[in-house]
């Protein structure tokens, strides 16, 4: 009879180590997907901020703090529409992780 309770808390301790790992193994997954994302994102906007320097466009000329990396409006707006053209459904800024 002892025997027979002490397998079973053992195998209720099992289980609950089981469900723990599982909600790990889930939570991990989720946090690595929206990391993904913001990665794919940041890398996008990169390239942005690149065509934006390096690709002549009309306008004024970009101004030290845009070429630095300080976005200003006029930039933000053509990341925007940049990623409408390019079938993107979020827009620049984006809620970081």
């Amino acid at each position: 009879m002892i025997v027979t309770a002490i397998q079973l808390v053992a195998s209720v301790i099992q289980a609950a180590k089981a469900g723990v790992f599982l909600i790990s193994v889930v939570w991990d997954a989720k946090r690595r997907a929206r990391l993904s994302e913001q990665g794919r994102r940041d890398a996008i906007i990169k390239a942005l901020h690149y065509e934006w320097n390096n690709i002549a466009l009309p306008g004024p000329p970009k101004t030290p703090a845009e070429i630095g990396g300080i976005f200003s409006q006029r930039q933000i707006d053509f990341f925007n529409t940049r990623l409408e053209e390019m079938g993107e459904l979020w827009s620049y800024p984006f809620p970081r992780v």
